[in-house]
This record gives structure tokens, sequence and C-alpha cells, in this order.
């Protein structure tokens, strides 16, 4: 007489295979199997969802255009932070890299200049391509003795990080009160070197 046991050598097997996935008909309906084979627990109507969201998320990455405008909005944002940081400083130190320029800004100027950088607009370019700019002048904004923040300057683009997507000044404000006196005087220091 067989014992119960050995008629059946390997039951946990058997109920892997019993409890395997099926095949189906259509390649989309195996791929969502495939990946959410693990979720059989999950209710259908979780798992349509859960199917639907990761169509969009494919197509976000296959056309990073789309995502301009969410980016445009987080840009908006981040300037809004930095304007709310800047808006009681009483004084704006202007530098050029590698050189001992400095030019400070103060009253009236710097209320032209905070506006100006609180009303900018994103120019973040679609694709992650990015403006050929040097950003080679640094405005620094002071409250007292206290360095509140930093813009980087290139004409009448800026950037709040050094990496950061540039914002652009419609109104050439920055470009009037920075970039010019900040190039004058680098002009004149030139002329002084020449002349020796």
């Amino acid at each position: 007489m067989l014992d119960s046991s050995s008629a059946q050598p390997y039951p946990e097997r058997r109920a892997l295979y019993r409890n395997r996935p099926q095949p189906s008909s259509s390649i989309s309906t195996a791929a969502a199997e495939y990946l959410l084979g693990g979720l059989r627990t999950v209710s259908a109507k979780i798992r349509v969802w859960l199917i639907l969201l990761f169509g969009v998320v494919v197509l976000l990455l296959a056309k990073p255009g789309l995502l301009l405008p969410g980016l445009r909005l987080y840009d908006d944002w981040r300037l809004g932070r930095f304007a709310s940081r800047i808006a009681a400083c009483d004084r704006i130190v202007c530098t050029l890299s590698h050189s001992a320029i400095s030019v400070t800004l103060a009253d009236h100027d710097v209320r032209t200049v905070i506006g100006t950088v609180s009303s900018a607009s994103p120019a973040r370019l679609p694709f992650g391509r990015d403006y050929a700019a040097a950003y080679d002048m640094k405005a620094t904004f002071f409250q007292g003795t206290e360095a509140v923040g930093d813009i980087r300057i290139c004409g009448s683009l800026f950037r709040i990080t050094p990496n950061g997507a540039p914002f652009k000044d419609e109104t050439g404000s920055i470009r009037a009160l920075i970039g010019n006196p900040i190039l004058e005087a680098y002009g004149t220091m030139m002329e002084g070197l020449e002349s020796q």
C-alpha cells in the first residue's frame, strides 16, 4: 500500500503551478500581468489606475517637453520663495567673477532690483536644453550684515541657484543697474592697466 505522502511527492510545487497566471491574448495585458503580477490581492480598479499611471509616466519620460508647464510652475514657486527671502534687503553688492571689481547698490536701486527679481519670468528651455551663457556677474543681497541670497547674472538672464533653471528680466533693470555699472568699472580698470 502506498503512503499518501509518496503519491504526491511535491504538493507545494503543484500548488505553485496551479496559481500561475494564464497566458493572455493581448500583449498589453501580458505586460501588465508581468509588471503587476505580485499585486494579485489588489482590486481590479486599483490595478487599472496603476496601469494608467505607469502609462502616463512612460509618456512623460518619452516626451520631456510635456513636463515644461509643470516645471515652469515649479520655477515660479522657487522664485517666490527666493523673493520672500530677499524682500527686506537693504543693500546689494555686485561682483564680477575673477576680478576685484565691486559695485554696491542701496536705497531705491535695491527696491527696483528686488521688484525686478520678484516679477521675472521662468526662462527654462524645453527638452533639457540650456542657454549658452556665462553667468559671471553675481549680486549678493544683504540685510544688515547678513547675506540673504545671491543671483548669478548674464545679460537679462539670472539664476537663483548655480545650476538651476534661469529666469528672465523683461524690464532691463538688472542689466541697467547691475550689468552696465560692473562692465563700466571693469572697462575703467582694464584701461588703467593698459596705460601702465
